[in-house]
């Protein structure tokens, strides 16, 4: 994801390959697509699944990249795999190793992701209330 190939004048996205025209230069072209990414991914995934993210997460591939405009993009590199791949519920040793990027969300990622119970979700966009809208009483109360 986001790894240039200047030989074959590509850009490496969600592990699909995105053409570049030779005439065409765009001065960091790779941070700029992670950065536009990043500032959606956790408004489009709020929106699909009814919670923010709080941290985002990919693997480079040692053998072919070096994960460059990810470390000038900011991502923080925390590893290397054991170069095992998961297919159903079982992991398969595919021998290739890959480093593991990340890139934090939300300013109290530590926390967030330490805590011993996850923070309330926020209610769902067609669960809030209107301005003005009273609740019902409780029968019983």
């Amino acid at each position: 994801m986001g790894e240039t190939d200047s030989e074959l004048g590509r850009i490496e996205l969600c592990e699909q390959y995105v053409p570049t025209l030779p005439w065409i230069r765009v001065p960091h072209l790779a941070s700029k697509i992670l950065g536009t990414n990043l500032r959606r991914l956790d408004a489009d995934w709020r929106q699909t699944w009814s919670h923010g993210l709080v941290l985002a997460e990919t693997f480079v591939d040692v053998a072919r990249f070096q994960g460059t405009c990810y470390r000038a993009a900011n991502w923080i590199e925390v590893g290397i795999t054991q170069g095992r791949g998961k297919k159903g519920n079982r992991y398969h040793h595919r021998g290739r190793p890959k480093t593991v990027w990340i890139y934090p969300l939300h300013r109290h990622w530590r926390q967030r992701l330490t805590a011993p119970e996850p923070p309330p979700h926020p209610p769902r966009l067609n669960e809030t209330r209107s301005i003005g809208e009273v609740s019902k009483p409780t029968p019983g109360r």
